[in-house]
């Protein structure tokens, strides 16, 4: 036969069968010999001599195995010693939040162990530990946060796009937050394959039912994705859930968005970059700069001299009963606060270096302006004449009406009274720069959803309005109304310095109520008696929760 030609599959020669037979035997005689008597086995005689030996090793070893055992040669394996975990639940948490891989932390906690003179035989600091502490530890977090007691009541969302590690390209992640309050608890964080809004809205939906939550508002972006009122992520959740929310859209977005609209109108970016080129520049020669030469708005003598003269006082004693807590809730926050006072001609004389100066960061911009003009006299090679104008009408912009504004977002019950107090501060900003005013109030009357029918109501809750306000607003609510249901009010006075909550109050607005639980009682009463009823109390307490 040839080297590389093969025997057909199926064939069987005389040998070929002997030799399968013999195997079989002996196979059977060796699996077979425990359960039989010696004199009783059949040796076949194909059987070698060294397999004789081992029939009769058999039995020989088991007589003389059990004649020497016993009770007292018989002893325990001593035990494994049990070691030292280290990597607790607050440990574990801590490296979840800094993002420190398994392997990291058992490097850490090896290097830590040493330092303390501690045996790392005596503990638990391999990688694979480490990794199945993290994960229990999160399996009892998880179990310990949904037995507290936490009622909720408005669940955020907004995507994220990061980068994919397996082949860098971009993913889109959809982080779920529950709140009431103060107090927040992430859902999910579910990834999108498409971006749709009914692909949002089911991932939110089986977030919530995870949870058993009766949540009565919902906070997003607002952008087609949310709120388009056929397939938008808000119509689609209320259609799962049968019932009506409250469309609490982010205020911060609203107030970046009117921030954004004034900047790109006083220094247009042709740029598609992430970064301004502006501000790159101004951060890249901070270190040229002498910190002890600045200037304040009060140093220049032009249009908005009077503005600044008129508002001085109004926006100080915002500014100090701001800076009177404890803390901000950024470091930024109080930044811009200090430079404010210092474009009023006070507080701290204490500079931080720029930070980052993409699109994508909160308060970038009006920090940057407002430094930019505190160090003009310095910038003058850096900057045109037409920039350094600019600098000035959007540095007065942002300090006089966008920062009262801005920290005042986080408070719901003053949302609808700061909504109409920017409209009425941009008007008047009008007779200083009107093409400015027109961009921003434009940009602004097409987010007006805390002064929808529905949303306007929270302001009865509001111990800051007069109570002859609200007793026009409770009148109101006796106006026929027979128009769908809007989410957002829509700006249709001219005269935007009588604009009162009472304008956006009809028959509609009471589903408020239906949709917060709250009880309507209170309103047979007088609002000079609101204060001792207890729905009342209890309306203005879940109220303050909605953020």
């Amino acid at each position: 036969m040839r080297k590389n030609e093969k025997l057909p599959k199926k064939r069987r020669t005389k040998a070929i069968t002997q030799n399968e037979a013999a195997f079989k035997m002996k196979l059977s005689a060796k699996f077979e010999v425990s359960k039989c008597v010696k004199s009783d086995i059949v040796i076949p005689s194909i059987v070698d001599d060294d397999d004789m030996n081992y029939f009769s090793s058999q039995f020989s070893q088991l007589s003389t195995n059990s004649e020497k055992n016993s009770d007292s040669a018989y002893y325990e394996p001593p035990r494994k010693r049990q070691k030292l975990k280290v990597c607790g639940d607050n440990l574990a948490s801590t490296l979840d939040r800094c993002g420190i891989s398994d392997h990291q932390a058992a490097l850490i906690l090896n290097a830590r162990a040493i330092d303390l003179g501690e045996k790392v035989k005596k503990i638990a600091t391999v990688r694979s530990s480490v990794r199945r502490r993290r994960i229990s530890s999160r399996i009892r977090q998880s179990q310990r946060l949904r037995n507290i007691p936490f009622t909720p009541l408005t669940v955020h969302w907004d995507g994220k796009s990061v980068k994919n590690k397996d082949d860098n390209s971009r993913i889109e992640l959809l982080p779920i937050v529950l709140s009431s309050g103060n107090d927040t608890q992430l859902l999910h964080c579910a990834l999108l394959r498409q971006g749709t809004g009914v692909e949002i809205s089911d991932a939110i939906f089986e977030s919530l039912q995870s949870w058993n939550s009766n949540i009565i508002s919902m906070c997003y972006n607002t952008t087609s994705t949310n709120t388009g009122c056929r397939v938008g992520a808000c119509t689609s959740l209320e259609l799962k859930l049968n019932k009506n929310l409250l469309n609490a859209s982010c205020r911060h977005h609203i107030a970046e968005l009117v921030l954004g609209a004034a900047f790109d109108h006083c220094f247009p970016e042709t740029s598609t970059s992430p970064e301004i080129k502006m501000l790159k520049n101004f951060s890249d020669s901070w270190s040229k700069i002498d910190k002890k030469i600045y200037n304040s708005a009060l140093d220049d003598k032009d249009k908005y001299s009077k503005l600044i003269e008129k508002k001085k006082n109004e926006v100080l004693f915002f500014i100090q009963q701001c800076l009177s807590l404890k803390k901000q809730p950024r470091k930024d926050y109080d930044e811009l606060l200090q430079l404010s006072l210092i474009f009023l001609g006070q507080g701290r004389k204490r500079f931080r270096k720029p930070g980052a100066y993409h699109k994508a960061r909160w308060l970038m911009k009006a920090i940057y302006i407002v430094k930019m003009y505190i160090f003009r006299n310095q910038l003058s090679k850096q900057l045109s004449v037409e920039e350094l104008i600019n600098l000035r009408t959007m540095a007065t912009f942002i300090v006089l009406v966008y920062v009262p504004y801005w920290f005042k977002t986080r408070l719901p019950l003053e949302a609808a009274v700061s909504d109409i107090k920017l409209l009425q501060d941009i008007q008047e900003f009008k007779r200083y720069d009107n093409k400015l005013s027109e961009i921003v109030q434009n940009k602004f009357s097409r987010h007006l959803w805390y002064l929808s029918k529905e949303l306007v109501c929270i302001s009865l809750f509001n111990d800051n309005v007069d109570i002859s306000e609200k007793r026009k607003m409770i009148e109101n609510l006796k106006i026929n109304d027979k128009g769908d249901r809007e989410l957002k009010a829509k700006l249709e006075k001219k005269n935007l310095k009588n604009l009162s909550l009472s304008d956006f109050v009809t028959e509609k607005s009471i589903n408020f109520f239906h949709i917060t639980g709250i009880s309507q009682t209170f309103l047979t009463l007088d609002p000079s008696k609101w204060a001792k009823n207890k729905n009342y109390i209890d309306g203005q307490k879940l109220c303050k929760n909605l953020q």
